[in-house]
Protein backbone atom coordinates (compact mmCIF):
# COMPACT_ATOMS: atom_id res chain seq x y z
CA UNK A 1 0.00 0.00 0.00
CA UNK A 2 3.33 2.61 1.03
CA UNK A 3 4.40 2.00 -2.90
CA UNK A 4 1.31 1.96 -4.60
CA UNK A 5 0.35 5.39 -2.42
CA UNK A 6 3.64 7.03 -3.18
CA UNK A 7 3.33 5.92 -7.18
CA UNK A 8 -0.15 7.67 -6.40
CA UNK A 9 1.31 10.93 -5.12
CA UNK A 10 4.03 10.94 -7.60
CA UNK A 11 1.86 10.55 -10.60
CA UNK A 12 -1.14 12.94 -9.42
CA UNK A 13 1.30 15.65 -7.89
CA UNK A 14 1.38 17.83 -11.48
CA UNK A 15 -2.63 17.66 -11.29
CA UNK A 16 -2.35 18.87 -7.88
CA UNK A 17 0.34 21.54 -8.14
CA UNK A 18 -1.39 22.71 -11.55
CA UNK A 19 -4.75 22.98 -9.43
CA UNK A 20 -3.15 25.10 -6.87
CA UNK A 21 -2.18 27.74 -9.84
CA UNK A 22 -4.40 31.02 -9.96
CA UNK A 23 -6.69 31.24 -12.55
CA UNK A 24 -4.86 34.29 -14.43
CA UNK A 25 -2.86 33.47 -17.03
CA UNK A 26 1.11 34.06 -16.97
CA UNK A 27 0.89 36.31 -20.09
CA UNK A 28 4.16 34.76 -22.31
CA UNK A 29 3.33 37.55 -25.20
CA UNK A 30 4.57 36.60 -28.85
CA UNK A 31 5.47 33.09 -29.54
CA UNK A 32 8.56 34.71 -31.61
CA UNK A 33 9.65 37.01 -28.90
CA UNK A 34 9.51 33.75 -26.82
CA UNK A 35 11.75 31.53 -28.08
CA UNK A 36 14.14 34.41 -29.13
CA UNK A 37 14.45 35.31 -25.44
CA UNK A 38 15.28 32.02 -24.53
CA UNK A 39 11.54 31.09 -22.80
CA UNK A 40 12.29 27.30 -24.28
CA UNK A 41 14.62 27.06 -21.85
CA UNK A 42 12.84 28.55 -18.61
CA UNK A 43 10.36 26.40 -16.47
CA UNK A 44 6.81 26.66 -17.79
CA UNK A 45 5.83 23.15 -16.76
CA UNK A 46 2.39 23.62 -15.01
CA UNK A 47 1.65 26.84 -15.81
CA UNK A 48 -1.76 28.73 -16.28
CA UNK A 49 -0.04 30.66 -19.83
CA UNK A 50 -1.75 32.69 -23.08
CA UNK A 51 0.79 32.96 -25.63
CA UNK A 52 0.21 34.37 -29.45
CA UNK A 53 1.42 32.57 -32.20
CA UNK A 54 0.82 31.49 -36.19
CA UNK A 55 -0.92 28.29 -36.15
CA UNK A 56 1.21 25.38 -39.02
CA UNK A 57 -2.72 24.65 -40.43
CA UNK A 58 -1.00 22.58 -43.29
CA UNK A 59 0.36 20.01 -40.77
CA UNK A 60 -1.85 19.73 -38.17
CA UNK A 61 -3.17 16.74 -36.65
CA UNK A 62 -6.36 15.12 -35.08
CA UNK A 63 -7.07 13.09 -32.26
CA UNK A 64 -9.71 11.72 -29.70
CA UNK A 65 -9.19 12.15 -26.12
CA UNK A 66 -12.14 10.45 -24.90
CA UNK A 67 -15.21 12.13 -25.66
CA UNK A 68 -13.42 15.16 -27.57
CA UNK A 69 -12.18 15.80 -30.65
CA UNK A 70 -8.75 17.41 -30.45
CA UNK A 71 -6.25 18.97 -32.74
CA UNK A 72 -2.59 19.32 -32.50
CA UNK A 73 -1.29 22.24 -33.62
CA UNK A 74 2.86 23.47 -34.15
CA UNK A 75 3.33 26.94 -33.37
CA UNK A 76 5.65 27.87 -36.42
CA UNK A 77 7.76 30.15 -33.83
CA UNK A 78 9.21 27.43 -32.49
CA UNK A 79 10.11 24.82 -35.00
CA UNK A 80 9.41 21.85 -33.68
CA UNK A 81 9.58 22.40 -29.84
CA UNK A 82 6.38 24.83 -29.36
CA UNK A 83 3.15 23.32 -29.83
CA UNK A 84 -0.85 23.33 -28.90
CA UNK A 85 -3.81 20.94 -28.38
CA UNK A 86 -6.73 22.62 -29.16
CA UNK A 87 -10.26 20.77 -28.27
CA UNK A 88 -13.08 21.43 -31.29
CA UNK A 89 -15.75 23.75 -30.70
CA UNK A 90 -18.99 23.09 -32.78
CA UNK A 91 -19.38 25.38 -35.36
CA UNK A 92 -16.25 26.93 -36.13
CA UNK A 93 -14.02 25.25 -39.08
CA UNK A 94 -11.49 23.25 -38.28
CA UNK A 95 -8.52 24.71 -40.08
CA UNK A 96 -9.19 28.35 -38.59
CA UNK A 97 -7.69 29.18 -35.39
CA UNK A 98 -6.97 32.82 -33.80
CA UNK A 99 -3.45 31.86 -33.21
CA UNK A 100 -3.95 32.47 -29.48
CA UNK A 101 -3.48 29.85 -26.80
CA UNK A 102 -4.63 29.79 -23.40
CA UNK A 103 -4.19 26.78 -21.16
CA UNK A 104 -1.73 24.31 -19.50
CA UNK A 105 1.98 24.19 -20.49
CA UNK A 106 3.80 20.95 -20.08
CA UNK A 107 6.86 19.55 -21.70
CA UNK A 108 6.41 17.62 -24.06
CA UNK A 109 8.70 14.51 -22.36
CA UNK A 110 6.05 14.55 -20.12
CA UNK A 111 3.25 13.47 -21.63
CA UNK A 112 2.51 9.81 -23.33
CA UNK A 113 1.64 11.29 -26.79
CA UNK A 114 5.41 11.76 -27.45
CA UNK A 115 6.23 9.31 -29.12
CA UNK A 116 3.44 9.59 -31.54
CA UNK A 117 3.91 13.38 -32.02
CA UNK A 118 7.40 12.22 -33.06
CA UNK A 119 6.66 9.78 -35.53
CA UNK A 120 3.82 12.11 -36.84
CA UNK A 121 6.31 14.83 -38.04
CA UNK A 122 8.85 12.50 -39.22
CA UNK A 123 6.38 10.89 -41.51
CA UNK A 124 5.06 14.31 -43.38
CA UNK A 125 8.98 15.42 -43.45
CA UNK A 126 8.15 18.60 -42.24
CA UNK A 127 10.75 21.23 -42.77
CA UNK A 128 11.39 25.36 -43.32
CA UNK A 129 13.71 27.06 -45.43
CA UNK A 130 16.07 29.46 -43.37
CA UNK A 131 17.40 32.65 -45.40
CA UNK A 132 20.63 34.50 -44.25
CA UNK A 133 22.34 37.35 -46.09
CA UNK A 134 25.87 36.90 -48.56
CA UNK A 135 27.97 38.78 -45.72
CA UNK A 136 26.45 35.68 -43.44
CA UNK A 137 27.53 33.24 -45.82
CA UNK A 138 30.70 34.33 -46.16
CA UNK A 139 31.54 34.24 -42.11
CA UNK A 140 30.33 31.26 -41.67
CA UNK A 141 32.77 29.62 -44.74
CA UNK A 142 35.60 31.54 -43.39
CA UNK A 143 34.47 30.47 -39.57
CA UNK A 144 33.54 27.01 -38.21
CA UNK A 145 30.37 26.72 -40.06
CA UNK A 146 28.27 28.93 -37.95
CA UNK A 147 25.37 30.44 -40.36
CA UNK A 148 23.41 33.85 -38.68
CA UNK A 149 19.87 33.58 -40.01
CA UNK A 150 17.97 37.22 -41.01
CA UNK A 151 15.98 36.01 -37.73
CA UNK A 152 18.97 36.13 -35.14
CA UNK A 153 19.17 32.48 -34.95
CA UNK A 154 22.30 30.45 -35.70
CA UNK A 155 23.03 26.88 -37.35
CA UNK A 156 25.21 24.89 -38.26
CA UNK A 157 26.52 24.30 -42.23
CA UNK A 158 27.19 20.66 -42.84
CA UNK A 159 29.11 19.89 -45.74
CA UNK A 160 26.00 18.49 -47.49
CA UNK A 161 23.81 20.99 -46.67
CA UNK A 162 22.16 22.09 -50.40
CA UNK A 163 21.86 26.11 -50.48
CA UNK A 164 20.06 28.25 -52.72
CA UNK A 165 21.84 31.13 -53.85
CA UNK A 166 19.56 34.16 -54.99
CA UNK A 167 21.97 36.41 -57.16
CA UNK A 168 21.02 39.90 -58.84
CA UNK A 169 22.52 39.80 -62.32
CA UNK A 170 22.87 43.55 -64.26
CA UNK A 171 21.08 42.94 -66.96
CA UNK A 172 17.46 42.61 -67.23
CA UNK A 173 14.78 40.19 -69.20
CA UNK A 174 12.25 40.85 -71.58
CA UNK A 175 9.16 39.54 -72.07
CA UNK A 176 7.72 40.31 -75.45
CA UNK A 177 3.81 38.99 -76.02
CA UNK A 178 3.43 36.79 -79.18
CA UNK A 179 0.17 38.60 -79.78
CA UNK A 180 1.48 41.68 -79.85
CA UNK A 181 4.45 40.49 -81.75
CA UNK A 182 2.72 37.90 -83.80
CA UNK A 183 6.66 37.06 -85.29
CA UNK A 184 9.73 36.18 -83.63
CA UNK A 185 11.41 38.35 -86.46
CA UNK A 186 9.15 41.60 -84.90
CA UNK A 187 10.25 40.73 -81.36
CA UNK A 188 13.88 41.11 -82.22
CA UNK A 189 13.62 44.06 -84.30
CA UNK A 190 11.84 45.71 -81.87
CA UNK A 191 14.58 44.87 -78.53
CA UNK A 192 17.28 45.82 -81.53
CA UNK A 193 15.47 49.03 -81.66
CA UNK A 194 16.79 49.67 -78.12
CA UNK A 195 20.33 50.33 -79.25
CA UNK A 196 21.53 48.19 -76.42
CA UNK A 197 23.50 44.60 -76.81
CA UNK A 198 21.21 41.69 -75.85
CA UNK A 199 20.89 38.02 -76.34
CA UNK A 200 18.42 36.05 -77.80
CA UNK A 201 17.57 31.99 -77.08
CA UNK A 202 17.88 29.57 -79.95
CA UNK A 203 14.79 27.98 -78.08
CA UNK A 204 11.58 29.80 -77.29
CA UNK A 205 9.86 27.27 -75.34
CA UNK A 206 7.19 29.72 -73.94
CA UNK A 207 3.83 29.92 -76.08
CA UNK A 208 2.38 33.46 -74.52
CA UNK A 209 5.77 35.51 -74.95
CA UNK A 210 9.26 35.60 -76.79
CA UNK A 211 12.02 36.35 -73.86
CA UNK A 212 15.44 37.97 -74.79
CA UNK A 213 18.23 39.16 -71.82
CA UNK A 214 19.61 42.57 -72.72
CA UNK A 215 22.15 45.23 -70.85
CA UNK A 216 20.13 48.10 -69.65
CA UNK A 217 21.29 50.81 -66.84
CA UNK A 218 18.57 51.00 -64.86
CA UNK A 219 17.90 54.60 -65.31
CA UNK A 220 16.81 54.11 -68.94
CA UNK A 221 14.70 50.90 -68.26
CA UNK A 222 11.02 52.84 -68.06
CA UNK A 223 11.24 54.10 -71.38
CA UNK A 224 12.65 51.37 -73.09
CA UNK A 225 9.31 49.55 -72.05
CA UNK A 226 7.07 52.67 -72.99
CA UNK A 227 9.22 52.58 -76.22
CA UNK A 228 8.75 48.37 -76.88
CA UNK A 229 4.84 48.88 -75.82
CA UNK A 230 3.95 51.74 -78.69
CA UNK A 231 2.40 50.93 -81.38
CA UNK A 232 1.34 47.22 -80.48
CA UNK A 233 -1.60 45.78 -79.72
CA UNK A 234 -1.95 45.53 -76.16
CA UNK A 235 -4.47 43.61 -73.73
CA UNK A 236 -8.26 43.80 -74.12
CA UNK A 237 -9.85 45.28 -70.87
CA UNK A 238 -10.66 43.10 -68.55
CA UNK A 239 -8.43 40.18 -69.26
CA UNK A 240 -6.87 37.93 -66.99
CA UNK A 241 -3.50 38.08 -65.60
CA UNK A 242 -2.82 34.64 -68.07
CA UNK A 243 -4.08 36.83 -71.39
CA UNK A 244 -2.00 40.14 -70.64
CA UNK A 245 1.25 37.81 -71.03
CA UNK A 246 0.48 37.49 -74.41
CA UNK A 247 0.55 41.39 -74.96
CA UNK A 248 2.71 44.01 -74.52
CA UNK A 249 6.09 43.96 -73.33
CA UNK A 250 7.47 44.04 -69.77
CA UNK A 251 10.98 44.49 -68.66
CA UNK A 252 11.96 42.53 -65.37
CA UNK A 253 15.02 42.64 -63.18
CA UNK A 254 17.42 39.49 -64.01
CA UNK A 255 18.05 36.87 -61.48
CA UNK A 256 18.80 33.55 -60.70
CA UNK A 257 18.97 30.93 -58.15
CA UNK A 258 21.69 28.50 -57.83
CA UNK A 259 21.64 25.25 -55.78
CA UNK A 260 25.25 24.17 -55.13
CA UNK A 261 25.95 22.11 -51.70
CA UNK A 262 28.30 23.69 -49.00
CA UNK A 263 31.06 21.06 -50.13
CA UNK A 264 31.54 22.61 -53.55
CA UNK A 265 31.64 26.45 -52.41
CA UNK A 266 35.32 28.22 -52.45
CA UNK A 267 36.07 31.34 -51.83
CA UNK A 268 37.59 33.14 -55.00
CA UNK A 269 38.62 36.82 -54.16
CA UNK A 270 35.31 38.77 -53.58
CA UNK A 271 33.28 35.84 -55.11
CA UNK A 272 31.96 32.43 -54.62
CA UNK A 273 33.16 29.36 -57.28
CA UNK A 274 30.98 25.98 -57.53
CA UNK A 275 30.52 24.05 -60.42
CA UNK A 276 28.51 24.07 -62.91
CA UNK A 277 25.52 21.62 -63.89
CA UNK A 278 23.44 21.05 -66.31
CA UNK A 279 20.50 22.21 -64.21
CA UNK A 280 21.75 25.31 -63.71
CA UNK A 281 20.29 28.81 -65.14
CA UNK A 282 22.43 30.89 -67.31
CA UNK A 283 24.92 32.26 -64.85
CA UNK A 284 25.01 35.83 -66.54
CA UNK A 285 26.36 37.15 -69.75
CA UNK A 286 29.71 38.87 -71.07
CA UNK A 287 29.37 41.70 -73.99
CA UNK A 288 31.28 40.24 -76.63
CA UNK A 289 31.28 43.27 -79.17
CA UNK A 290 27.77 44.56 -79.13
CA UNK A 291 26.24 41.44 -78.34
CA UNK A 292 25.72 39.81 -75.40
CA UNK A 293 27.08 36.01 -74.50
CA UNK A 294 26.33 33.45 -71.94
CA UNK A 295 29.20 32.71 -69.26
CA UNK A 296 30.81 29.21 -70.64
CA UNK A 297 32.81 27.18 -68.31
CA UNK A 298 32.56 24.24 -65.85
CA UNK A 299 32.59 26.38 -62.99
CA UNK A 300 30.58 29.55 -62.00
CA UNK A 301 31.82 32.78 -60.40
CA UNK A 302 29.55 35.03 -58.76
CA UNK A 303 30.56 37.97 -57.00
CA UNK A 304 29.89 38.28 -53.35
CA UNK A 305 27.96 41.58 -53.96
CA UNK A 306 25.33 39.92 -56.15
CA UNK A 307 23.95 37.61 -53.72
CA UNK A 308 20.95 38.90 -52.88
CA UNK A 309 20.15 35.80 -50.14
CA UNK A 310 20.83 32.87 -48.69
CA UNK A 311 18.72 30.21 -48.06
CA UNK A 312 18.97 26.56 -46.35
CA UNK A 313 16.66 23.87 -46.13
CA UNK A 314 16.25 22.58 -42.38
CA UNK A 315 14.28 19.04 -41.15
CA UNK A 316 12.23 19.87 -38.45
CA UNK A 317 12.14 17.54 -35.91
CA UNK A 318 10.10 17.39 -32.09
CA UNK A 319 12.47 18.22 -29.01
CA UNK A 320 11.05 16.57 -26.41
CA UNK A 321 12.19 19.51 -24.00
CA UNK A 322 9.64 21.87 -25.89
CA UNK A 323 6.15 22.59 -24.70
CA UNK A 324 3.04 21.86 -25.60
CA UNK A 325 -0.18 23.95 -24.61
CA UNK A 326 -3.39 22.26 -23.79
CA UNK A 327 -5.48 24.84 -24.66
CA UNK A 328 -9.28 25.65 -22.71
CA UNK A 329 -7.87 23.44 -19.87
CA UNK A 330 -7.64 25.72 -16.53
CA UNK A 331 -6.60 25.11 -12.77
CA UNK A 332 -10.19 25.29 -11.99
CA UNK A 333 -11.03 21.74 -13.95
CA UNK A 334 -8.82 20.05 -11.52
CA UNK A 335 -11.17 20.04 -8.60
CA UNK A 336 -10.79 16.24 -7.76
CA UNK A 337 -7.02 16.73 -7.89
CA UNK A 338 -6.56 18.21 -4.59
CA UNK A 339 -9.11 15.51 -2.83
CA UNK A 340 -7.48 12.38 -4.65
CA UNK A 341 -4.10 13.33 -3.45
CA UNK A 342 -4.57 14.19 -0.15
CA UNK A 343 -6.23 10.65 0.46
CA UNK A 344 -3.62 9.22 -1.16
CA UNK A 345 -1.48 10.85 1.67
CA UNK A 346 -3.20 9.71 4.05
CA UNK A 347 -3.23 6.24 2.97
CA UNK A 348 0.64 6.45 2.77
CA UNK A 349 0.58 8.15 6.45
CA UNK A 350 -1.54 5.11 7.65
CA UNK A 351 0.47 2.76 6.76
CA UNK A 352 3.99 4.40 7.85
CA UNK A 353 2.52 4.39 11.26
CA UNK A 354 0.93 1.37 11.45
CA UNK A 355 4.29 -0.10 9.92
CA UNK A 356 6.20 1.81 12.61
CA UNK A 357 4.22 0.93 15.39
CA UNK A 358 4.46 -3.07 14.16
CA UNK A 359 7.96 -2.49 14.14
CA UNK A 360 8.16 -0.92 17.70
CA UNK A 361 5.57 -3.46 19.12
CA UNK A 362 8.03 -6.25 17.64
CA UNK A 363 11.31 -4.98 19.40
CA UNK A 364 9.83 -4.55 22.84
Amino acid sequence: MILLGGYLLVSMFSDFRYWMRDDAPVKLGEAADFVRSGGLQEDHVDEYVVLRGTPDVHSAARYQLGERTVRLLRITEGDGSLFAAVPRVEGRPSDQYEGVYEGRMRRLADTRMLPWIEQYYADIGLSRIVTASASALDAALQGDGSLTSEDGTNLRLTPDDELSLVISQPDVRLQLGRKSFPRRALAREAVAALGVPFYEPEEQDNAKFYQFWARLPADARPAAKQQLNTGIELAPEGSDGAAHAAYGAVVLPASATFVVKVQDLQRSGDALEFPRTPAMPPAGFDLQGDALVPRAGDRVRVPLADVRSVMVKRPITVDPNGYIINVDERPASHRSAPLLWLSALLVVLLNLLSLGYHWRTRRS
